[in-house]
C-alpha cells in the first residue's frame, strides 16, 4: 500500500489525458458534412455548443448499462442540434450518429497530450495505482488499449458500462469498487469543475482540477496546468 494520504489517483478521459485532432471541431464538421448536413461552420458551431451546454446536462444520469444506450443518448443530443438548425429527418439523424460514433471510437481521432506517458510513468513508479473514470460510451477501454493507456492504469471505469455519468455517485463508487480503496485514500484529477470535482467531492473523494485552458482561476480545489505537475502536489497535500 502507498504510505502517502492517497494510494489511488482516478483520471479523467477527454481533455485530462487525451484531445481531439486537430480538435473536436474538424471532426464535427466533417461527420455532419459527410452525413449530408451541409450548414455555415459557425452556426453548427452555436448550436452544438448550445446543446452540449444547455441541453446535454440537464438529460438523465442514470440509464440502462447496455451497450445500445450510448447510441440512444448520442441520438438524442445530435436530434437537438439538428432541430437547431432546422432539420427534422429520422434517415439523416441515423446517418449522422453512425458517422459521429465510428469517429468517436477511431482511436485516430485522438491524441495523447505530451505530458500524460512521463507524468503517468513518474505516478505509478511512487508507487500509485491509477485508474480512469470517464464519461464515454461502451468502447472505452478499447479506445485506451489503442492509445497505448492501458499499460499505465489499473482500472477503467466507462459511465455507459456502470449506467451512471458525472457527476452521479453511482460512476465514483463503480470506481471505488474497482479501487478496492476507501474514499479517503483516492483522489480524482479532471477538467470539469462539475462532473469531476462536485461529482467526486459528493462522495468523500478529494479532486483535484486540471485547467490546460486557463478557465478556472477561481477554482476552490487545488489546480495544475499540466499532468506533470501532479507528482509534487501528490506530495504537499
Amino acid at each position: 500500500m502507498c504510505s502517502r494520504r492517497y494510494e489511488v489517483i482516478s483520471l479523467d478521459f477527454a481533455e485530462t489525458l487525451i484531445h481531439a485532432w486537430p480538435d473536436w471541431g474538424v471532426f464535427y464538421r466533417r461527420a455532419y458534412a459527410e452525413a449530408g448536413v451541409h450548414v455555415d461552420p459557425e452556426r453548427l458551431a452555436t448550436a452544438a455548443y448550445a446543446v452540449w451546454t444547455e441541453d446535454a446536462p440537464k438529460l438523465p444520469l442514470t440509464y440502462p448499462p447496455e451497450e445500445k444506450q450510448a447510441w440512444l443518448r448520442r441520438r438524442e443530443i445530435e436530434r437537438r442540434i439538428l432541430a437547431r438548425l432546422g432539420y427534422d429527418d429520422e434517415a439523416l439523424l441515423d446517418r449522422l450518429v453512425r458517422k459521429l460514433m465510428e469517429v468517436t471510437r477511431d482511436p485516430s481521432t485522438y491524441r495523447l497530450y505530451p505530458d500524460v506517458p512521463k507524468a503517468l510513468e513518474q505516478l505509478r513508479a511512487q508507487g500509485y495505482r491509477l485508474g480512469i473514470v470517464s464519461n464515454w460510451d461502451w468502447y472505452l477501454p478499447d479506445l485506451c488499449r489503442a492509445l497505448g493507456l492501458d499499460q499505465y492504469v489499473d482500472f477503467i471505469v466507462a459511465s455507459a458500462r456502470v449506467g451512471a455519468e458525472k457527476p452521479h455517485p453511482a460512476i465514483f463508487r463503480a470506481a471505488l469498487d474497482q479501487a478496492q480503496a476507501p474514499p479517503e485514500r483516492i483522489t480524482h484529477v479532471g477538467d470539469n469543475p462539475e462532473a469531476d470535482v462536485r461529482g467526486a467531492r459528493q462522495i468523500g473523494i478529494a479532486a483535484i482540477l486540471i485547467d490546460r485552458h486557463g478557465l478556472h482561476d477561481d477554482a476552490d480545489v487545488p489546480v495544475i496546468r499540466s499532468l506533470m505537475e501532479l507528482p509534487d502536489l501528490l506530495e504537499r497535500v
